[in-house]
């Protein structure tokens, strides 16, 4: 599926269309045929468990060893839970984001999800790797103190305006 976006907005993308944008998230523990989709996205994502299982004990060592798998212009965002996240920007960049804890832990359930979808949120608008990032983290941490997807919305709006 990847390819034949890249083949339409190659080939076949009206000239007034804006470019669809790819990206992916490596999740899942030992799924290594899935790196090979890294080189064809805009965005690549990679989890904690993932990292781990290909050995990488950090967001720095995830970032070292899969930099190199990055296209030209394409960004990775390794995402490590309460230790917050790092990228690299589309022009090579190393950028980070802390993790925004709140005081009381509630459901953790769906806050990675919350996390790419806030940093992606922010980068189809046009806003910095760092910026999306950060956002995702404080989106993904405000997720954690609610339980279920409940009032995010208005967390969302609120947040926003802090990037």
């Amino acid at each position: 599926m990847m390819r034949r976006v890249i083949h339409f907005n190659e080939e076949e993308r009206p000239d007034h269309q804006s470019k669809v944008k790819l990206s992916v998230e490596l999740e899942k523990a030992n799924r290594t045929q899935l790196l090979d989709l890294i080189p064809l996205c805009d965005v690549g994502f990679v989890g904690k468990d993932f990292a781990t299982s290909q050995a990488y004990n950090t967001m720095s060592d995830t970032v070292r060893h899969l930099k190199p798998n990055i296209s030209d212009g394409c960004e990775l965002v390794v995402a490590w839970g309460e230790r917050g996240s790092m990228g690299v920007s589309k022009e090579g960049k190393i950028v980070q984001s802390i993790a925004y804890t709140p005081t009381e832990i509630v459901d953790t359930l769906g806050a990675g999800d919350t996390f790419v979808a806030g940093t992606i949120s922010l980068l189809v608008k046009g806003h910095s790797l760092q910026d999306g990032i950060t956002f995702g983290c404080k989106l993904a941490g405000a997720k954690i103190g609610i339980e279920g997807l409940k009032n995010l919305k208005c967390l969302f709006e609120k947040i926003r305006h802090t990037v």
